[in-house]
């Protein structure tokens, strides 16, 4: 089983009923965490970002930057393989700025498999984060 998170509010998101949809998961047999296809994937409204492309695209090439910059550390918090990682959430490559690296990511065609996915109009999307059926580590992760 994978689950996505869409776009809603944290208070929304923290009083959604995860539990009930993983306990169900579980007894109908279902997995998350067991296998090599299913991630926890984060979409963000870019309208959060700012109000313009160009504010949005500051801030995205700061998280790019980030991402690329901390790439070990998220790779253990993520709980993937390098293996995975590198299949369904690759890396844009580090650059010495955070606007080349965003551009590079404009530029290159990782697909919807990126670590931060920006082919998506309304979000960006975090994939960095290996399923699971555990509202503890649901929680931690998001």
């Amino acid at each position: 089983m994978e689950l996505v998170t869409h776009p809603m509010s944290l208070d929304y998101h923290k009083n959604f009923c995860w539990n009930e949809i993983m306990k169900k998961a579980i007894y109908l047999g279902y997995r998350s965490h067991q296998t090599s296809t299913c991630g926890l994937h984060i979409h963000v409204n870019r309208s959060s970002f700012g109000d313009s492309c160009e504010e949005q695209d500051e801030v995205i090439s700061r998280i790019l930057y980030f991402v690329e910059n901390h790439w070990n550390e998220l790779l253990k918090f993520s709980r993937r393989s390098e293996y995975a990682m590198n299949r369904w959430a690759s890396r844009y490559g580090y650059e010495n700025y955070a606007r080349a690296i965003l551009d590079k990511a404009k530029k290159r065609n990782n697909g919807r498999y990126a670590a931060v996915n920006l082919m998506n109009y309304a979000t960006i999307e975090f994939r960095v984060f290996r399923g699971t059926l555990k509202l503890n580590t649901l929680r931690k992760t998001t």
